[in-house]
């Protein structure tokens, strides 16, 4: 099978599927908003343009696209753009490319995503938990390193400390903006520049809600 009809047969038997839930697709992109949560799936080729992988994004609507300043146009909006991304793979797997060759590939990904991907999303569904429950002393655990896989300690600390501001909480917005301070490196420069902005938020009172 061709890289044309492989995307053609995906799209005509995952895209209903997608669509039942509520994805919007455009090209190899679909994108639902479900409050506060943006959730992304796209098709990814391999370089050699024998086998693709799907990606899967899970982004705070009310925080910037990951790398950027700002929230981003939703319609535009890829698993590229989010803060949490993953790979539909079946169990046991982090990483899965199907093969354009092999027959079986569209069946066992449609499968797989029937296993999995619906699942990735709605780990998230009880916001703000399972967030709040991740204690500074655990950001490298197992648990935090599921809940947001393919990030950085970093990145991850970042992600709490702009969910406690979200929140309006002073206190674990500060003390893992702290502690992300501690963990940065010397080129983790957007990192730092957003704990710092945290910080004199909350430091000079700017972030208490009334």
């Amino acid at each position: 099978m061709s890289r044309t009809e492989f995307v053609k047969e995906v799209q005509e038997r995952l895209g209903p599927v997608l669509s039942n839930t509520g994805f919007v697709r455009s090209r190899l992109r679909w994108v639902r908003v479900r409050e506060p949560f943006i959730d992304c799936v796209d098709l990814q080729t391999r370089s050699d343009n024998a086998a693709c992988c799907v990606n899967l994004g899970e982004h705070h609507s009310f925080l910037p696209i990951a790398g950027g300043a700002t929230p981003m146009d939703i319609k535009k909006m890829s698993s590229a753009h989010c803060e949490i991304t993953s790979r539909l793979a079946p169990a046991g797997e982090t990483d899965h490319w199907w093969e354009f060759e092999d027959p079986s590939a569209v069946e066992g990904l449609l499968v797989c995503f029937e296993k999995t991907g619906e699942t990735f999303f709605r780990q998230y569904d009880d916001f703000p938990r399972p967030f709040v429950d991740i204690k500074i002393s655990e950001i490298e655990s197992r648990s935090a390193v599921d809940l947001m896989p393919m990030m950085t300690t970093v990145r991850r600390i970042l992600l709490l400390a702009r969910l406690y501001d979200y929140l309006g909480d002073p206190p674990n917005a500060i003390g893992w903006a702290e502690f992300g301070m501690q963990k940065a490196g010397r080129m983790a420069v957007g990192p730092k520049v957003a704990f710092r902005e945290i910080l004199r938020k909350h430091q000079s009172g700017e972030g208490r809600r009334t």
